[in-house]
């Protein structure tokens, strides 16, 4: 069964595991927050999100709908559908 609505307070953490379609939204309901957010191979955990390699194969710097995210061996870790901040 999918969470939804799972509020994760200041200063906290939440940990989830998506597959393969699955959508994740990041809300901020004050609008002055800052989530970190990290990303691994599901198939290999020593496997993480690269914002280098993400940069270098987007070619910006701003990531924005459509863009991937990558990890440190190349794998396409997630896509960015949805972007209402802009920057």
């Amino acid at each position: 069964m999918p969470l939804q609505g799972v509020e994760i307070g200041a200063q906290n953490a939440v940990a989830l595991r998506l597959r393969r379609g699955e959508v994740l939204y990041i809300t901020d309901p004050y609008g002055e927050q800052v989530a970190d957010l990290a990303l691994y191979n599901a198939q290999d955990w020593r496997d993480g999100f690269s914002p280098g390699r993400t940069i270098d194969y987007n070619e910006s710097l701003r990531l924005t709908r459509g863009d991937v995210l990558y990890s440190q061996r190349s794998t396409p870790l997630a896509r960015v559908v949805r972007d209402t901040v802009g920057i």
